[in-house]
């Protein structure tokens, strides 16, 4: 009876506990309501849409640049590069904001000031005409530049301008241009102005400009693309007019030509100070222009 008990423990002792009772199933996730389906097939507003991935960044600012007017509504990032960055295509600026004249620390709106460049055989005459002319319904200020090259006058463009008195934002509207040969007119390549044949304006220098921002100057499809990309605020360069610190440096491309690169100085207080291989040898003011 004794060996009996001792092999009914055993047996109690080595047999296998019970398998623990299975967790509930977490309960399935409700159902999206309605109204967010909804939102997914709503259209966004246009200028002032914000993509929430870069996907729908590009399709959204495509849209917002073909409803764009002269009032400039939006602040869209734009379209973008081979390195996954956006461009800024599309600019807030409401109607009452526009001028045609005043002074961007490194763009100058106020008539009569003019820059001279020299490089190589090279010459550039930058001058701010006492003129102003009204481009996709606003008044913009007139920039005559006259290039030579070898003592022979190339190129001759009239650039639309306006700023913003809101941000001092300098916008870019536009540009006539003539192109000489032998001291001959010969074309108009180049030319466009906002409000015609899907162009619209551009940023030519930011009131307050950040490091790496990127945005869009001409915007003429198939005519005139050049966008630039802020690489420097801290540069210094020394030319024929004296030595300029706190510089900021452009890179200037264009979708037209993506093997293309060209960079820009601007000190604060003076503007344009190199421009390609042309760099500023005078600056200063003149009347009656």
């Amino acid at each position: 009876m004794r060996a009996l008990f001792v092999l009914c423990l055993l047996a109690c002792s080595t047999a296998p506990a019970p398998a623990p009772a299975p967790r509930p199933a977490a309960p399935s996730p409700a159902p999206a309501a309605d109204d967010d389906d909804d939102d997914e097939d709503e259209p966004r507003s246009g200028a002032y849409a914000h993509a929430e991935d870069e996907d729908e960044a590009d399709d959204e600012s495509d849209e917002a640049a073909a409803d764009e007017d002269a009032d400039g509504e939006g602040d869209e990032e734009g379209e973008e590069d081979e390195d996954g960055e956006p461009w800024t295509s599309t600019f807030t600026v409401a109607a009452d904001e526009w001028t045609a004249i005043g002074r961007n620390p490194w763009f100058s709106l106020v008539p009569g000031d003019q820059s001279t460049f020299e490089g190589g055989d090279a010459k550039l005459v930058i001058t701010v005409l006492d003129e102003t002319r009204t481009v996709d319904g606003v008044q913009t200020r007139v920039i005559e530049e006259r290039e030579w090259d070898e003592g022979q006058l190339e190129e001759v463009s009239r650039n639309f301008f306006a700023l913003s008195k809101r941000t001092n934002s300098v916008y870019y509207f536009g540009e006539e241009v003539d192109i000489y040969n032998d001291g001959k007119l010969a074309r108009h390549e180049g030319a466009w102005l906002s409000g015609e044949n899907g162009a619209h304006f551009g940023m030519i220098m930011p009131g307050e400009p950040l490091l790496g921002s990127r945005y869009y100057q001409e915007q003429a499809p198939g005519e005139a693309m050049d966008r630039a990309e802020i690489v420097g605020l801290a540069e210094t360069l020394t030319t024929p007019a004296g030595t300029f610190d706190n510089c900021l440096k452009a890179e200037e491309t264009s979708p037209l030509e993506p093997k293309a690169r060209e960079h820009k100085l601007y000190a604060p207080g003076v503007g344009l100070i190199k421009d390609g291989e042309v760099v500023l040898v005078k600056v200063g003011r003149v009347e009656g222009k």
